[in-house]
């Protein structure tokens, strides 16, 4: 009878294994870790040590040297167990001069077969003399005395992640090269629009959906178009004579990882912008043209597609893990079960452990495949009304008592179509989130209504398709999130709990929304609370319907035009409101802060109503602006914009503008409605 010796410093893991091989008829010695381990192997005949990697003191590599080194027990094989997370995992182990391994977790069929095969290469094998293959690898020198088939599982493992870098490379350069075609494709075709009519010059600087600038061989600016001013903040005449590197500086290094290119507004700040030129001699003398864009609503969406594909591929990934690891489970589970109906005394506990853990499992798993949007739903018709109501009765034994919950549903919100416990699950999710984001304490809203998705909001998101929807808000006064962390937090295995998060509960919230047709966003500021929205499509609808086309926005019409004065903070916002005012026919003045629309307010200027983001950086926010404001014209109308809720906000605002809130993202008609409605009530005072 062979007598194995097993190095496991887990009692379980050593317990589990001794039963395996004698089970199996063979004679077996257990040590604790690597030293009992040597003196074991000076008073008994060992022909195999199993041993583990990592164990305290003399780990497993040193241990298998040292057996190895050993004049008396040097033709004694070794078997070491690994997790093989890392290539060097198996570098030191054939350094070390191991005999085989065994990957983690295994099968007690596995640890038999290979016990076996071990023991008979032995008696077929000779060792007069240990021969050895020297190589480098990551900066050092190993010799390697171990089996082929490993060294060959290396090298094939290996080339396959090599073949597969290699084909994104070439990838990624054909798109490169197409990039590259077509700049310049459109740089010849710039250069060639241009003539040296004066006239036809100044009439393609107006029409360029560019903005154009001529710079001398001094490189001093002597012409520009009149998107200058939009984009720069300068007006053409301010800009002649000035350097070109006022506006753009074509030697500054581009920020690691920002864009390569800058150009810089009057104002100081900074936005990326792509730049076509060409040089043409003139009368007066050489002249290069320079046709700059700016790039940062591109960027966002090529980052937003980014993110589409990368969360895509991460479901992929992911749904067909959860697959395979259904069907692993469905066998160990089964097995188990089997097991434990035969009640072998000595072993409940190992399999109650067991069952257990492939319990908690086949949990992940379904978390996994709701990501993935492959999990099996059961959709039924839902009153939103309803299931709020009974999440909210939920919730209030759930979440404590230092968490206050309140509760608003549109009485007209329409039914759902949906899966009943996938859409409590979620709601959960989110409320769970929620209340992690308030250790101490805070106001949990959940608000249910309808809204339309519109095209302006579809087309600034790469999955999201526009028309009607039912959105279930779920808003929190915790901590909030930065924007990096947003910008993952639908990510599978993200999580900002540490030990105490899976990582996949926001996960499955997205793949919930998704797979039922619908869609979920978050907003949030970091030190006020957050915001996320599900949207779902209603009952009648196969997924979103597209929204029917609603009645033109209300124009000024026959008013005296009237002047909206715009505050909000982000740049991007604040241009966007600035457009769709104009269209509706209002004069618009713009201020990136609340001491600059006061300023506005002090001085002569007409202003008819004050439209301010709530949530801004500084001493200022849109509320005091707000009660400043009136202090300074007591007439003026005031509208909020805010990415929260309107009664996630609405405590906070003082009773003068109770009901004067629009919600982020909002329409045009909304935002045109709102406006008319406050300045027709002001006109009948």
């Amino acid at each position: 009878m062979h007598q194995l010796l097993i190095v496991e410093d887990s009692p379980t893991q050593a317990e589990l294994l001794r039963c395996t091989v004698e089970e199996a008829g063979f004679s077996v010695l257990v040590a604790r870790d690597a030293e009992t381990a040597l003196e074991l192997l000076d008073r008994h005949t060992v022909d195999l040590v199993i041993s583990d990697i990592v164990m305290p003191g003399i780990s497993g590599y040193d241990l298998c040297r040292q057996i190895k080194s050993s004049v008396e027990h040097g033709q004694i094989p070794v078997m070491l167990l690994s997790t093989l997370n890392e290539p060097m995992d198996i570098i030191r182990g054939l350094e070390s001069g191991a005999d085989n391994f065994l990957t983690k977790p295994y099968k007690p069929e596995q640890v038999v077969a290979r016990t076996r095969m071990i023991l008979q290469n032995r008696s077929l094998r000779t060792r007069s003399a240990v021969f050895g293959v020297e190589i480098s690898f990551l900066g050092r020198t190993f010799t390697i005395t171990s089996e082929k088939e490993q060294i060959l599982d290396l090298l094939i493992s290996t080339f396959e992640d090599t073949v597969q870098a290699n084909r994104e490379l070439q990838r990624h350069r054909a798109e490169l090269a197409a990039a590259k075609i077509k700049l310049e494709e459109y740089a010849r075709a710039l250069e060639g629009r241009v003539t040296l009519s004066e006239e036809k010059f100044r009439g393609f600087l107006t029409a360029s959906p560019d903005a154009v600038i001529v710079v001398d061989e001094s490189m001093k600016i002597v012409l520009a178009s009149e998107r200058i001013e939009p984009l720069f903040g300068y007006t053409p005449d301010e800009l002649v004579g000035q350097p070109f590197a006022k506006l753009i500086d074509m030697a500054a290094a581009p920020i690691p990882g920002g864009p390569e290119m800058c150009g810089t507004r009057k104002d100081g700040s900074t936005f990326p912008i792509e730049t076509t030129q060409s040089a043409h001699n003139t009368p007066d003398g050489a002249v290069v043209i320079t046709a700059v864009r700016d790039v940062t609503e591109r960027l966002q969406m090529e980052e937003q597609l980014r993110h589409a594909h990368r969360i895509d591929a991460m479901g992929q990934l992911t749904g067909g893990l959860a697959h395979d690891f259904n069907n692993l489970l469905g066998v160990i589970i089964g097995n188990l079960d089997v097991i434990a109906a035969r009640k072998v005394p000595g072993i409940e506990t190992f399999v109650e452990n067991a069952l257990e853990a492939a319990d908690r499992g086949a949990t992940l798993v379904k978390q996994l495949l709701a990501f993935a949007r492959k999990q099996p739903l059961q959709p039924e018709r839902i009153s939103v009304q309803e299931r709020s109501l009974k999440t909210v009765s939920l919730l209030e034994s759930v979440l404590g008592g230092k968490i206050k919950i309140q509760h608003s549903v549109d009485t007209e919100t329409k039914e759902i179509i949906a899966d009943r416990s996938q859409l409590e699950a979620a709601l959960l999710n989110l409320a769970v989130n929620a209340r992690d984001a308030m250790p101490s304490g805070g106001t949990l809203t959940i608000e249910c209504t309808n809204v339309t998705l519109d095209e302006d909001y579809a087309t600034t998101r790469v999955d999201v398709a526009p028309g009607e929807y039912v959105m279930i808000a779920v808003s929190d006064t915790g901590i909030g999130m930065p924007s990096e962390t947003q910008a993952k937090v639908f990510e599978p295995f993200f999580t900002t709990k540490g030990a105490n998060g899976t990582g996949l509960g926001l996960s499955q919230v997205f793949g919930f929304a998704k797979q039922s047709g619908g869609h979920v966003s978050v907003y949030s500021e970091v030190g006020i609370g957050s915001t996320f929205r599900l949207y779902l499509p209603p009952a009648g609808s196969d997924t979103a319907v597209v929204a029917e086309p609603r009645t033109a926005a209300p124009l000024n019409g026959d008013h005296v035009k009237e002047t909206i004065l715009v505050v909000d903070d982000n740049d991007a916002m604040r241009e966007v409101a600035a457009l769709q005012l104009h269209t509706l026919g209002y004069d618009v003045i713009v201020a990136d802060s609340p001491s600059d629309a006061l300023e506005v307010l002090r001085s002569p200027r007409n202003v008819d109503l004050l439209l301010t983001d709530i949530v801004m950086p500084g001493q200022l926010d849109g509320r005091e602006l707000a009660l400043r404001a009136r202090e300074l014209r007591p007439q003026l109308s005031v509208l909020f914009t805010s990415g929260f809720t309107e009664s996630t906000l609405a405590a906070s605002i003082s009773a003068d503008f109770a009901g004067h809130i629009l919600s982020k993202p909002y329409r045009q008609i909304d935002l045109a409605k709102r406006l008319r409605d406050l300045l027709n009530s002001v006109e009948q005072l």
